[in-house]
């Protein structure tokens, strides 16, 4: 089975992170979130991926190749206009020459996608959508299936009123290459508004499988913080660093901690940083590469991309740095706040 993943968007909910990089690209433990996405197709014996581009492409092409370095085939499909979730497959008709499956770059999982495979093939249906249970169901698609795996009903992103059930669309679909004769090129065409709809407005079974494992959409700036926490906390099997120092504290190559420096864990510190004197790294945080955190700075429940300049006296709560970030000496950054790129 080949792979899809939908690389495409602009991440509108985190700007201004994804101002100047695709979302696809937005760090998640200081590796690109669509690096987690093939890593996990890698491991179900999914080599073979196409990926959609349209906003910023030469930022992933140019990063991920051929995709040789992760031992998979990298193909790139460019949108020159927005074609929608679904639209944008037509660009890559030609590869999905067989059964596919479709994964959204803007989501960190850990579902077993083998499993998942299966049960698509069981079901003979035209498309299966994977499912999971939410605490917010209203940020997404809710499903309802019948005792037989099949779908009955759904609705997108619904108001508070309309909400009747946990389980939502997760944006992996497991797809026959039929499904393509179903989407209209003509205007942006989505999977869940127009696609599935359809579907079944044509008489087509549509299956739900119901998965478990970790799964969240990490689009907006709440979901990312709390997607490192969930990792932090070990509710899935993504953490990837395999060693670190006592109370759980993570730190790359030739990084310099000065002795008076206080870091507590659970929290990763990348390649290449400094971090100095009584300095305080909390809990939840991660730094990336590069970065230079000077004299009595706090960070707690942040995190902070590459190449990052702090200076002394700063406090920086539960907040997000993009690259090349620099603070002046006696900077506050507190609950909820996010500084893009290049900043000062």
């Amino acid at each position: 089975m080949k792979a899809v993943i939908l690389a495409g968007g602009k991440g509108t909910r985190l700007h201004p992170v994804t101002c100047e990089l695709p979302k696809p690209m937005v760090p998640v433990f200081n590796i690109p979130l669509m690096e987690h996405l093939i890593l996990l197709l890698k491991k179900h014996g999914i080599r073979d991926i196409g990926v959609t581009l349209m906003y910023l492409p030469q930022k992933i092409s140019s990063y991920f190749g051929d995709g040789s370095r992760w031992g998979v085939r990298l193909s790139y499909f460019v949108e020159e206009s927005p074609c929608g979730t679904a639209g944008s497959l037509l660009s890559a008709a030609e590869f999905l020459n067989e059964p596919f499956l479709v994964l959204s770059g803007d989501c960190i999982t850990d579902i077993n996608l083998t499993e998942a495979i299966e049960f698509h093939r069981r079901k003979k249906t035209l498309a299966t959508l994977v499912l999971t249970s939410s605490g917010n169901p209203r940020d997404y698609g809710i499903v309802i299936t019948d005792q037989d795996g099949h779908i009955v009903s759904f609705l997108e992103k619904p108001s508070l009123c309309e909400v009747f059930s946990d389980i939502v669309n997760t944006g992996i679909y497991m797809l026959e290459p039929d499904v393509l004769n179903y989407i209209e090129s003509d205007h942006p065409f989505d999977f869940s508004r127009e696609l599935f709809p359809k579907l079944l407005s044509s008489g087509l079974r549509l299956s739900g499988y119901p998965a478990a494992g970790y799964w969240s959409d990490i689009g907006s700036v709440e979901n990312y913080l709390n997607a490192h926490r969930d990792i932090f906390d070990r509710k899935t099997d993504l953490f990837p660093y395999s060693q670190g120092s006592l109370q759980g504290v993570f730190t790359g190559k030739s990084t310099v901690i000065e002795p008076t420096a206080l870091i507590h864990g659970p929290c990763v510190i990348g390649n290449n940083c400094y971090i100095g004197h009584r300095a305080m790294i909390d809990s939840y945080t991660v730094i990336g590469n590069d970065c230079i955190i000077e004299d009595q700075v706090l960070v707690k429940r942040s995190i902070l991309h590459n190449n990052i300049t702090v200076g002394s006296g700063c406090e920086i709560r539960q907040s997000i740095l993009g690259n090349r970030v620099r603070l002046m000496p006696y900077v506050s950054c507190l609950e909820n706040t996010v500084v893009g790129e290049e900043s000062v």
